[in-house]
């Protein structure tokens, strides 16, 4: 087993062993995602991750532990995660997040 090979988990494939763990980053504001988060997460792709999972997401507004914290409560927010999940696909990684309550 090496670091750099593929692997496959489940019905997914990942080009490699390097995951990137959700981190807390305390961004957002409204629960939105931003450039901060499309750069922070983009750049992991196209550097070579292999999985990379947001960080703790709350699937409600009183779930947020601060405000900084972001959401999938509402459309506005689902829109902008979904975007940064196809550019990390499109550069080869997949996609995952952390839900938080």
């Amino acid at each position: 087993m090496k670091l750099l090979e593929e692997i496959k988990i489940g019905s997914l494939k990942s080009r490699n062993r390097i995951i990137m763990s959700p981190m807390a980053m305390y961004s957002a504001k409204n629960g939105l995602a931003n450039d901060f988060h499309f750069v922070q997460y983009g750049s992991r792709a196209i550097g070579g991750a292999g999985i990379i999972v947001v960080e703790a997401t709350a699937v409600e507004k009183i779930g947020r532990i601060t405000p900084g914290d972001l959401g999938i409560y509402n459309e506005r927010q689902a829109k902008r995660l979904s975007k940064i999940a196809n550019f990390i696909e499109k550069y080869g990684a997949i996609p995952g997040i952390q839900l938080a309550h």
